[in-house]
């Protein structure tokens, strides 16, 4: 039998309609086991983006460090694409939010369910903030691609095949 394969975006919008669709009919003690999991992940992705970012552009920009021209223009890709994002996701919430949110509602109103709280919640704060992993990751790629060590390079290796078997079997 052939395995059907969604892409992750549309498996994340099945997800949310799932997720919108149970969330109005089921009791609310079973919409608690999905709120409690729900924080559980929130808390585990904000601690591990910064991770994903350092022990996937280390190793990246170690191997490119050398190819200075190459180095550059990856990072101006880089900066146009997070500036493209970042202005078409402005005039996406210029454009459409206004008319889906009523005007003067408490940001609590709308950004949190009514009435059903987790079973417990689980604090896992991050090691670092994403712009210091971002930082961090290119001074240490920039520099193992200038002193050509290969036994950090292979720590970033091998910290790169943990956080990509992290992503696989979690994310």
């Amino acid at each position: 039998m052939k395995r059907l394969k969604i892409g992750l975006l549309a498996r994340i919008i099945i997800a949310i309609t799932l997720g919108i669709g149970f969330g109005n009919v089921l009791p609310g003690e079973l919409v608690r086991v999905f709120v409690t999991f729900n924080g559980i992940f929130s808390e585990f992705l904000g601690f591990i983006i910064p991770l994903i970012i350092l022990g996937l552009v280390t190793p990246a920009i170690a191997d490119i460090g050398k190819a200075g021209k190459m180095l550059v223009i990856t990072t101006l890709v880089a900066y146009s694409a997070t500036l493209f994002s970042g202005f078409l996701s402005y005039f996406t919430g210029v454009t459409f939010f206004p008319s889906m949110i009523t005007p003067g509602a408490p940001i609590e109103q709308i950004s949190e369910a009514h009435d059903i709280s987790p079973f417990f919640t689980v604090a896992i704060p991050p090691v670092m903030n994403v712009m210091t992993s971002l930082i961090l990751a290119f001074t240490l790629g920039l520099g193992i691609a200038h002193l050509d060590s290969t036994a950090l390079k292979n720590v970033c290796n091998d910290f790169k095949e943990i956080i990509v078997k992290t992503i696989q079997t979690v994310i």
